[in-house]
Formats: structure tokens, sequence, C-alpha cells
């Protein structure tokens, strides 16, 4: 309706679950495995090989 002001969210990106992540529970469960022990002893692997690799010019590494 014209003159009429409607209340809106300026702030809401990113706010709620991707649509194709299975819902709400399964989203919870991805943030968890993703800041898990496992993940971050990944990172840590990766970080070794990228060590080995770009620092150390290991190309024989991968």
């Amino acid at each position: 309706m014209p003159g009429k002001i409607y209340p809106f969210w300026a702030a809401g990106d990113g706010a709620c679950p991707p649509e194709d992540c299975g819902g709400t529970q399964e989203y919870l469960a991805g943030l968890d495995d993703a800041s898990s022990w496992k993940a971050l002893k990944d990172l840590q692997t990766m970080a070794e090989i990228l060590n080995d690799v770009v620092l150390e010019n290991r190309p024989e590494v991968l």
C-alpha cells in the first residue's frame, strides 16, 4: 500500500542454514564436524604438506 511502512531485516544475511543442507539438525552437525579436533588435525596435516612443498621446494611430496 502506498505510504505504509513495512518492517524489514537489514542484517539477516546468513542467519539461517542454506536450503540444501538437510535441515537444522544436519546443519548443526556439520558445524560440529567442521570445528572438531579431527578437522583441526586435518588442517595441521595440510599445513605440514604445504610447508614441505612450497617453503622447502619439495614437489615430490605430492
